[in-house]
């Protein structure tokens, strides 16, 4: 349309400058055979008209680019808002983000109505987002996490409360371990928990949150019910350099571990530890009045240390015997010889059960302890008389008149 414009213009132009340069050759040639003016021929020529349909042309050229750059200015506004409407349809369609504040995770204010208190914690040491993927899904870590909820419910448990042991069975074993409880002691729903978490923190809800602790009154009646206490424990020094017999105490002291015995229920020391006979190593070992290596050396000093534990606690001793030369882990009377030929024996004599537990502990020492029913717990008193290759050994139980004697007479090493 321009190019229209601007030709039509040119060619009145060119057509204005044709006839004003005829006017003029035509006046010189007529100037001395005619006595009409000059000015006739502009007259006839109207230059007024001439200037005016010119002026015209200019506008209508001036128009005409001002309607194209409107035209222009109007498709551009129509593809841009064509563009626009585009772009829109394209971010409906894109999946909406998990948050609402950029992938933000805060500090949550934890509280329990039953304390009135409060608890900060810091959530993004816990959970996280994975960067790595395209839309960074939220991520807990499981070690943390069980870090932090036990250090909230440890904040919200009252300090005060009652410490009592109870049994636990291991997995599908016969044997327990004792656990301390505290009542009343604080526990959280740890699935809930995290799942209330990771939800808030993905519509960025830091609203204060109440903990969803676990209602602790059934279980703290059940523990109750099984409840022990110690009755005795006794320990012993070994000699950590000497592997054979420190790997023989191990075995045998981690076989009799977790025990528990039923009213009336004997235990008999060499048929308990007979599943480790096979990889028994050879040690010092006391033969013919003499100290040889043997295999099995140092399983006297675990039951030594089995029998001083059961003879505190009250315990029923069927069977026991002195080795035939003193040894050097525990005071002459005081010793629980075991081998091919003679065995270490007691019985749980109480109404209820009893448990054995056994410890190694980090000063190269072998700790028993034996745990039972609170109602069985006896006062003890043990002492020991004599001189020296004979000794006694004397217990009093409380309640009982029979004053109970185990005699130790040694003998003198052979060259």
């Amino acid at each position: 349309m321009k190019r229209n414009i601007l030709k039509t213009a040119l060619c009145v132009l060119a057509s204005v400058s044709t006839i004003f340069s005829n006017s003029i050759a035509f006046a010189d040639n007529n100037a001395e055979k005619t006595d009409t003016p000059v000015n006739t021929v502009y007259e006839d020529i109207k230059p007024d008209k001439v200037e005016t349909e010119f002026s015209n042309e200019n506008n209508n050229i001036q128009e005409g680019i001002e309607s194209n750059q409107k035209n222009a200015t109007t498709e551009k506004q129509l593809k841009e808002e064509s563009s626009e409407k585009k772009e829109d349809m394209s971010q409906a369609d894109k999946p909406k983000l998990e948050t609402v504040n950029n992938y933000f995770i805060g500090t949550f204010r934890l509280y329990d109505e039953q304390t009135g208190k409060i608890y900060d914690f810091q959530a993004n040491k816990a959970f996280t987002y994975d960067y790595k993927q395209k839309l960074p899904p939220l991520k807990v870590d499981e070690w943390s996490f069980d870090v932090f909820t036990a250090q909230i419910e440890d904040y919200f448990t009252n300090k005060h409360l009652k410490e009592i042991l109870y049994p636990q069975k291991i997995g599908n074993t016969n044997k327990y371990k004792i656990i301390t409880k505290k009542l009343g002691e604080k526990k959280i729903d740890k699935a809930k928990f995290k799942n209330e978490l990771m939800n808030r923190i993905r519509i960025a809800d830091y609203t204060p949150l109440k903990v969803p602790f676990i209602n602790n009154e059934q279980i703290d009646s059940n523990i109750l019910k099984n409840e022990v206490v110690l009755f005795s424990s006794y320990t012993t020094k070994y000699n950590a350099y000497d592997t054979g017999r420190t790997s023989n105490i191990v075995l045998a002291g981690e076989e009799i571990n977790g025990t528990k015995l039923a009213p009336n229920e004997q235990f008999k020391y060499n048929t308990r530890i007979s599943p480790i006979y096979p990889n028994l190593r050879t040690a010092k070992v006391i033969l013919n009045n003499k100290f040889v290596e043997g295999t099995g050396g140092g399983l006297c000093q675990v039951s030594t240390t089995l029998f001083n534990a059961t003879l505190e606690s009250g315990l029923q001793i069927d069977h026991r015997r002195c080795h035939t030369l003193p040894v050097h882990y525990v005071p002459r009377g005081r010793d629980a010889m075991v081998s091919d030929y003679n065995d270490f024996v007691f019985r749980n004599n109480f109404p209820h059960d009893i448990y054995i537990t056994y410890q190694r502990n980090a000063n190269d020492e072998i700790t028993f302890n034996i745990y039972g029913n609170r109602a069985d717990k006896k006062n003890i008193k043990i002492w020991t008389s004599g001189r020296g290759l004979s000794y006694v050994l004397y217990r009093a139980i409380e309640g009982s008149t029979v004053e109970e004697k185990f005699y130790s007479n040694y003998q003198t090493p052979s060259n």
